[in-house]
């Protein structure tokens, strides 16, 4: 079956598809559902998550645009707001690997009221992107996304009050999307034989 280029979706309920190849199998994994944000994100928010997630994000970044290294992923980000401002969802582009450190890097830097830039701009608001000093930092997420493999559900990533939990497991497909940090316990092989 040909490969289908993820495809973006505006909408607050994402679903998209991106290939998952190992040595032995190809699965197709696609993340749906929303995080909702209460209150909505302002605008400056949006366009600065907006812009930040992709390859802006990643961790070779960070000893030039002097965000928090403690806790951002060896990967890209690709959870962006919705236009609104009431959802983060998956931004549709393949792969997506620690989507679960992700969602707990951007709450805890930038979105929660105890969030790590509040802290950081304190007396130093003019060494950091302009948008960074209207942050409100007053947001509760709230919500769930699940991990579809194969279109099947395979797990979920659920935020509780800004509280991040990756729950369930299987097969090597979400292993490698999440790798076992805090999650291993719930990483089960499958029993399917494949």
């Amino acid at each position: 079956m040909p490969h289908r280029p993820a495809t973006r979706h505006p909408i607050a309920h994402t679903t998209a598809t991106t290939p998952h190849t190992t040595a032995t199998t190809r699965h197709a994994t696609a993340f749906t559902g929303r995080i909702t944000i209460d209150p909505p994100l302002q605008r400056a928010e949006i366009d600065f998550l907006t812009a930040f997630a992709g390859p802006r994000s990643g961790p070779h970044r960070a000893p030039c645009d002097g965000l928090p290294a403690r806790g951002r992923p060896l990967s890209w980000c690709q959870w962006v707001p919705t236009p609104d401002g009431t959802a983060l969802v998956w931004d549709g582009n393949a792969p997506f690997y620690l989507a679960d450190r992700w969602m707990r890097y951007l709450i805890d830097t930038f979105l929660s009221p105890r969030a790590r830039m509040r802290r950081v701009l304190r007396g130093r608001r003019n060494e950091f992107p302009d948008e960074l000093a209207r942050f409100a930092f007053d947001h509760v997420l709230d919500g769930s996304i699940r991990v579809l493999e194969d279109d099947r559900v395979v797990s979920r990533i659920s935020v509780r009050r800004n509280t991040v939990r990756f729950e369930g497991g299987g097969g090597e497909c979400v292993a490698a999307l999440f790798p076992p940090r805090t999650s291993s316990a719930l990483l089960r092989p499958r029993t399917d034989g494949s």
